[in-house]
């Protein structure tokens, strides 16, 4: 009556639901809640993007380690001859520093944006392999070290480069088994963690690691 509404009203709040209209009032009538503050056209859309404070910490880490181990790995090859680089084995300091380069590089599959399949099956790989390529290189020749140091005849003993690499052969060996067994175990894959279901773009990618590989 004299333009005033008589009867109660459908409000209806769009979202991304393919066009469907949600009714929100009447209670009666209403087929979903009320989101307010309606997200903006921004936050609707789950696009990740690379850039956030940790990823850049990380990149720069990798970038500092990347330019130390390059430089120490020159100075070895190029001091190969010198005494005391020759006494330390040039070869597998080149292994260590080669451990620590495959170490630094495993930062960029930890990153949030660039989660997915390859990158969650590839933490198992890089990481455990880079670790055990240094510190394996590391503990092959100290035992070399111990082996020769407790030598009680006046006897020369070799102890050759190559039984120093078995050594570090089979422990990267026993690793590359330990990672196929992870991944085999069962499916590891990454999914969507939902913070905010009308604000997507709050959302981020997660790795899923089943209980079995956890063991």
């Amino acid at each position: 009556l004299d333009g005033r509404q008589t009867r109660p009203a459908l409000i209806v709040q769009l979202l991304n639901s393919g066009g469907v209209a949600n009714i929100i009032e009447p209670a009666a009538a209403s087929t979903d809640e009320l989101i307010y503050p309606m997200p903006t056209w921004e936050q609707r859309i789950f696009k990740p993007k690379w850039g956030s404070g940790s990823e850049i910490t990380g990149a720069v880490i990798m970038a500092i380690g990347f330019v130390i181990s390059i430089g120490w790995l020159i100075f070895v090859i190029y001091y190969r001859n010198h005494q005391i680089i020759h006494a330390s084995s040039p070869i597998f300091c080149c292994l260590i520093i080669a451990g620590t380069i495959i170490s630094y590089a495993s930062i960029y599959v930890w990153m949030p944006s660039v989660v997915s399949k390859v990158s969650c099956n590839l933490r198992f790989w890089i990481l455990p392999i880079g670790f055990i390529l240094t510190f394996g290189s590391l503990i092959a020749k100290s035992y070399r070290i111990f082996v020769l140091s407790t030598v009680r005849n006046i006897k020369i003993t070799p102890f050759k480069n190559w039984r120093v690499g078995m050594i570090v052969a089979l422990m990267v060996l026993a690793q590359i088994c330990l990672s196929s067994l992870m991944i085999s175990v069962d499916t590891i894959t990454s999914r969507v963690n939902v913070v905010d279901p009308y604000r997507v773009s709050k959302n981020y990618n997660v790795c899923t690691f089943p209980s079995k590989t956890k063991i």
